[in-house]
């Protein structure tokens, strides 16, 4: 019995992932799924080489690091701290000063420059920092993007991780309106429509 019930759930979960449909009933975009796969431990060997961790592992030590393979960039990153600011970072401010800081420094690393990014959060918890960026092109946030930093009161960088993208080329004016974007996305189910809703904010993401 216990057989044929791992067969009928194996079998269940095969036809999920056939109709895109995540073991947890989510859908994710292509992007999500990429980044979701099992790393290729060739490619992960292959970003570790690279110059610019090199370099930030040759100064800062024996970091850790799981490369986000789509972007080439630090998904997450952690290891021995060390120090981003010489005082201590008592407010949100000064913590935007340090975060844009080491992302200045290591932009080649992380694969964004800070003019391309917005300040999402800078959370003090327990005296960690929790400091979150989204990257933006021509005054739209890029959907999926982020740079995580993870920083101690005192200053300290424990964690890092950025997913960001180039060579972004989109219109700068939508193709759709946002009430025909709600209409597309209800298009094609076999519930009855009055059975489902969508809502659009109007915010233009790429």
């Amino acid at each position: 019995m216990a057989v044929c019930a791992t067969a009928l759930c194996v079998s269940a979960m095969r036809n999920a992932v056939a109709r895109g449909v995540e073991e947890d009933g989510s859908v994710l975009l292509p992007v999500q799924k990429q980044v979701r796969m099992l790393p290729d431990p060739r490619r992960q060997a292959e970003l570790s080489r690279s110059g610019p961790w090199q370099a930030f592992t040759s100064r800062h030590g024996a970091w850790t690091v799981l490369w986000n393979e789509a972007t080439g960039t630090p998904h997450r990153a952690f290891g021995p701290s060390f120090s981003l600011s010489a005082r201590p970072l008592s407010t949100p401010g000064l913590v935007r000063e340090a975060s844009l800081a080491f992302i200045r420094e290591y932009a080649d690393l992380l694969g964004i420059q800070p003019a391309g990014l917005r300040l999402v959060r800078a959370t003090l918890v327990r005296g960690v920092w929790y400091v979150s960026y989204v990257q933006t092109d021509g005054g739209r946030d890029v959907l999926l993007s982020e740079v995580e930093l993870r920083l101690s009161s005192d200053g300290k960088l424990m964690a890092f991780g950025s997913d960001c993208y180039t060579g972004i080329a989109v219109p700068a004016s939508p193709s759709v309106s946002p009430a025909a974007a709600e209409r597309a996305a209800t298009a094609g189910f076999t519930v009855p429509v009055n059975a489902l809703s969508a809502r659009s904010d109007g915010k233009l993401q790429i």
